[in-house]
């Protein structure tokens, strides 16, 4: 990071403000000694979104830097597709595309 600490604490920030919860990742007590930590309060209820947030907003901001452009091709019958599209949809640098198995796909909706 060129640009030093501060723009990554800023493309951080970013990237867990679209969670759900203030705690991005809560750990929750269920028993005394049990707990859970709850990675489903990002914007598509993926654990995928931990990366991918923070991921996406890395690879705009390399990319920009060596002014570049990039094409990530995501094959999914789950939800790293939702994810993928979250993260990247609206980056100026990249480009994304997701295959869906026709009718096999658990989590799509097609827009």
């Amino acid at each position: 990071m060129a640009d030093g600490i501060a723009e990554l604490a800023r493309m951080t920030r970013e990237a867990y403000d679209v969670f759900r919860h203030p705690a991005v990742t809560p750990l929750v007590q269920l028993a005394s000694n049990t707990f859970a930590l709850e990675l489903f309060h990002g914007p598509t209820l993926a654990f995928k979104d931990l990366a991918m947030q923070l991921l996406a907003r890395l690879m705009d901001h390399a990319l920009a830097a060596r002014n570049e452009r990039s094409t990530i091709v995501v094959a999914t019958s789950g939800d790293t597709g939702g994810a993928a599209v979250d993260a990247f949809g609206g980056r100026e640098q990249v480009d994304l595309v997701v295959l869906f198995p026709n009718g096999r796909c658990l989590t799509c909706s097609v827009a």
